[in-house]
């Protein structure tokens, strides 16, 4: 009796909560929408680091114009035109990355699709819409 009981309150208990009936935010697989954002927060990122090296170059060269007609005397501002050139350059070469990943992730967002397709009704089940979750690739050959 106290099994059968135990048994009744564990399955009245099991009903009564909401197992897996939420999706979960945390997932891993990526989607269309996610692979998208972070493209185009890559690319962003990108566009910035392009202004901030240009910017810096620039920077830098008008000190290193302004040290042209003073040649002959001694340049206080030879350390800050090495930085300038080095900031802007680094910042320009570390621009590449982003676009490549913002390209790789918005193909791969295009390329592949997470949806549930619509599943023809059974025989005996016509009033019950049911889905399978798919998963599907465009493969250029």
């Amino acid at each position: 009796m106290k099994t059968m009981l135990l048994l009744f309150a564990m399955t009245i208990l099991m009903l009564s909560t909401k197992a897996q009936d939420q999706p979960v935010e945390n997932s891993t697989t990526p989607t269309y929408e996610s692979l998208m954002l972070k493209s185009r927060s890559q690319r962003s990122t990108g566009f910035v680091l392009i202004g901030i090296g240009s910017a810096a170059l620039g920077a830098g060269t008008i000190f290193a114009a302004k040290e042209l007609e003073n040649i002959f005397e001694e340049s206080k501002n030879e350390g800050l035109i090495i930085a300038l050139y080095a900031i802007g350059a680094a910042s320009l070469f570390g621009s590449i990355p982003f676009f490549v990943s913002a390209k790789k992730n918005k193909r791969l967002a295009l390329s592949m699709s997470f949806e549930n397709i619509p599943r023809a009704p059974g025989l005996y089940n016509m009033a019950l819409q049911q889905s399978i979750p798919s998963i599907s690739f465009k493969l250029k050959l």
